[in-house]
């Protein structure tokens, strides 16, 4: 009989703990739902608590800089250079362009003063994103130590391209967070870097040092062909993309489904407008045309750190028809046509722009058709048309291959 009643016990006991349990978490689900603020899913998503449920893709931005052009010392010329479109600036010291035009960074260990080398590559680093940085580097014999440096503070600018003997440098941490990496000695290896900004930040200065238990006078360079930056969105606009002209809509920001209670300053692009207050955790927003726009949301000090594109509503009812092979001197004419459909079905275009590669013939138009033929000189290219509907921009493309027969 006395062990009935503790088993009765114990199973009444683990019953009360598991619904006790299952309520906590229930409860721990609602406060995050309606308290979840971009401090906090910054943290959530440093923790691995968000991945799973992320919808947004990750874009990679590639500084190549074996296509930058740049030999010897790549700041000869000019302290900031441009590679694959981004701002690479040299703070001290040499960084060198060697074999298959890759940059090399170095730091050499001295009796008198350590010497090194320092970059600061411009990108944006936004609050509400999280940041991979990747680089496969190569070295020999001892590998300098990396610190990698998330500023809107570059360091003071020093001497460049005066041989190796400039003292190395050291970052000041309230200019920034700051990440240290140590390379493998004598072989190739991968550097990675991950970074989630609680702020926004506009540049990343490596800074290539000697290691602490290098001998004095021990040398070493480090190279690298280009740098990996994949970002990944944390926040998202949430609404709808389809909206009708002179509908109002309210969105919202999320962080992986979960609404976000910060206050946002919100603004609007195109066919777009906010109705009433531009600041708050959502803003109504009114189509007021055919044409697409933009739904942005920015912090104090951190501009744009989600956007939403809102599509045209007038492309997506625009087809643009013709052959996309053409012969060269044919006798009957190639025949382009627009066609309006869904809610521009009826509608007239305004201010019918046509626009052909070089060495095409236009012969006449014919409604929303044109008329063209290839010339012997004629080349491939792009078959474009602009017009107004119901006073919105509409641009149609399509490519064209130009042959002989």
């Amino acid at each position: 009989m006395k062990l009935y009643l503790f088993l009765i016990l114990t199973l009444t006991l683990t019953f009360a703990l598991s619904c006790s349990k299952k309520a906590d978490e229930n409860l721990d689900g609602q406060m995050l739902e309606k308290a979840l603020t971009v401090d906090r899913a910054i943290a959530l998503q440093n923790l691995g608590q968000l991945n799973s449920q992320m919808t947004t893709s990750t874009s990679t931005k590639t500084i190549d800089f074996t296509g930058s052009g740049l030999t010897g010392c790549v700041f000869s010329n000019a302290r900031t250079v441009s590679v694959s479109g981004v701002n690479v600036t040299g703070i001290h010291g040499r960084v060198q362009s060697i074999s298959q035009g890759k940059w090399e960074l170095f730091a050499k260990g001295g009796d008198d003063f350590h010497k090194g080398s320092a970059i600061s590559v411009q990108y944006p680093f936004k609050k509400g994103k999280s940041y991979k940085i990747r680089m496969r580097v190569s070295a020999i014999s001892n590998a300098p130590v990396l610190d990698f440096q998330f500023t809107n503070t570059i360091p003071t600018l020093g001497p460049i391209c005066e041989g190796y003997e400039t003292p190395q440098i050291t970052l000041l941490p309230n200019n920034g967070p700051i990440i240290t990496k140590v390379p493998q000695n004598s072989v190739a290896s991968d550097v990675t870097v991950d970074f989630t900004p609680t702020a926004c930040y506009e540049n990343l200065v490596i800074n290539a040092r000697v290691g602490q238990f290098w001998s004095s006078n021990g040398s070493n360079t480090l190279s690298t062909d280009k740098i990996y930056i994949d970002e990944t969105p944390i926040l998202a606009i949430g609404g709808p993309i389809d909206l009708s002209v002179g509908s109002q809509t309210v969105f919202n920001v999320t962080a992986s489904n979960y609404p976000v209670s910060d206050s946002f300053n919100w603004s609007a692009t195109g066919a777009l407008e906010i109705v009433g207050s531009v600041s708050g955790p959502t803003a109504t927003i009114k189509r007021t045309g055919l044409a697409g726009g933009l739904i942005k949301i920015s912090l104090p000090g951190c501009n744009d750190i989600a956007i939403k594109n809102i599509p045209s509503l007038a492309d997506q009812n625009v087809t643009l028809t013709g052959p996309d092979v053409i012969i060269k001197m044919s006798e009957e004419p190639s025949i382009y046509t627009f066609s309006l459909s869904g809610i521009l079905a009826g509608k007239t275009p305004t201010n019918i722009n046509w626009s052909f590669p070089s060495g095409w013939i236009f012969e006449n138009t014919v409604g929303n058709s044109a008329y063209v033929k290839a010339w012997s000189n004629a080349v491939s290219g792009t078959v474009s048309v602009s017009f107004l509907i119901d006073g919105s921009p509409v641009t149609k493309q399509m490519n064209v291959t130009v042959r002989n027969f």
